[in-house]
């Protein structure tokens, strides 16, 4: 037996909206959760493949840190870093283009 509960479109907008709101919540701590286990294995790995010491991986994370957060102000941040990265270096990345601030995946080179 299938049981509807009779909503107005408010009801159904406000549902909607907490299970986008919620979902978020959830997908935000995902990305931190990743985020934090690539760049423990990435200190991991220049520790002990690369005899990076505490103080020089400190300082590491904090420019890091620090880079990251000044990406969220610039606009074309992700483009320039491309462009040493992928033009200069030559390292096989995808671009990440930025639209309007949110960064887009974009083709390899």
């Amino acid at each position: 037996m299938k049981a509807r509960l009779p909503l107005t479109c408010a009801q159904q907008k406000r549902i909607h909206d907490d299970m986008v709101r919620e979902y978020g919540k959830v997908a935000e701590k995902e990305r931190e959760d990743m985020t934090r286990r690539i760049i423990k294995a990435m200190l991991y790995i220049l520790n002990t493949e690369f005899g990076w010491g505490v103080k020089r991986l400190t300082r590491l994370f904090n420019v890091f840190a620090k880079h990251i957060n000044y990406s969220a102000d610039d606009l074309v941040y992700w483009e320039h870093i491309d462009r040493v990265v992928i033009d200069q270096m030559g390292l096989p990345f995808e671009r990440d283009y930025t639209d309007c601030g949110r960064v887009t995946s974009g083709e390899k080179k």
